[in-house]
């Protein structure tokens, strides 16, 4: 299982890191805004710019900070790395 905060997700048109997905939800919250959704048919929150154009239903690119991933065992739920 792979688990991104928020913050590392970023906004992206492409790259090697880059995910397509769907937003949901957006909860402006003044200095940020969180958009909700799904990749790949899981869920993701990503904080985005209080002045992004991204609007519910809209499919976005984000790109992931590689070096703040973090994998975990599905079963047990424990850390197996951190980038």
């Amino acid at each position: 299982m792979l688990g991104v905060r928020p913050e590392h997700l970023v906004e992206s048109n492409g790259g090697p890191s880059h995910l397509a997905s769907r937003v949901e939800v957006l909860e402006p919250l003044g200095a940020e805004v969180h958009a909700l959704g799904n990749v790949n048919g899981q869920p993701f929150t990503a904080r985005l710019e209080p002045t992004t154009s991204v609007k519910v239903g809209d499919d976005v690119g984000l790109a992931v900070d590689l070096s703040h991933v973090h994998l975990f065992d599905k079963t047990s739920g424990l850390t197996i790395a951190r980038g």
